[in-house]
């Protein structure tokens, strides 16, 4: 028993301490804002002009603020493996845009016009014949277009990424010649690589395609970009 009521008398100690230090700091608080209030009342223009002169000033700093949007700067680290395997590659296959472009040397996002096609008839299938004329159609539209820049006319071969001194082709479009059979049935793609029979051009279908839908025997693929 004299075991507990010692413990007992330790812990009401402990408290009475703990209450104490709390008084001590309440009361410290209390007049220091009592002060600071009767700073304030006495001298209240201080308050409202500093302040704002403060605030003026430091609005000034968003003359300075630069902006960056670019996710790899954002969500990846300075450091990290990724940069260091690309800046490796970079060094051995250097990416050329005016000669010998090959796209699977691209290891940054660079300034890249894309076009996503969805079908407005409601079909989510674009293998067929039809779409692929309009796609066709659609890039002949794009490579005649002409830009007018800083008192200059560009056109689309001033710009491009050439292979020698021809545009990059976009070689998905070749399926256009096994589109008829493909559309049939005659002909099925394989998912995700194929090799096109007419143009033998390697097809890798996960880079232009979305939503696709593999077929059971995993041969022919249905998609919608």
């Amino acid at each position: 028993m004299s075991f507990i009521t010692a413990q007992r008398k330790v812990c009401v100690l402990q408290r009475t301490s703990f209450m104490v230090g709390l008084k001590i700091v309440d009361e410290i608080l209390n007049k220091s804002f009592y002060k600071l209030g009767l700073l304030v009342g006495h001298h209240p223009g201080y308050f409202l002009v500093i302040p704002f002169l403060l605030t003026l000033l430091g609005i000034t700093g968003f003359q300075r603020i630069h902006t960056n949007i670019d996710p790899e700067y954002l969500f990846s680290p300075i450091n990290g493996e990724g940069k260091m395997e690309r800046a490796i590659v970079e060094n051995f296959f250097k990416v050329n845009y005016t000669s010998k472009f090959n796209v699977a040397r691209i290891t940054r996002a660079g300034r890249f016009g894309r076009v996503i096609v969805t079908s407005k008839d409601g079909n989510k299938n674009l293998l067929r014949t039809v779409v692929w004329k309009e796609l066709r159609l659609l890039d002949g539209i794009i490579q005649n277009m002409t830009v007018y820049h800083d008192y200059e006319y560009f056109t689309y071969k001033d710009i491009c990424a050439k292979w020698m001194s021809e545009c990059f082709q976009n070689d998905i479009l070749n399926l256009d010649y096994i589109m008829d059979d493909v559309e049939s049935g005659a002909l099925n793609l394989t998912f995700p690589l194929m090799f096109n029979p007419v143009t033998w051009d390697a097809h890798a279908f996960p880079v232009f395609f979305g939503g696709t839908q593999v077929s059971e025997d995993d041969e022919r693929y249905f998609e919608f970009w």
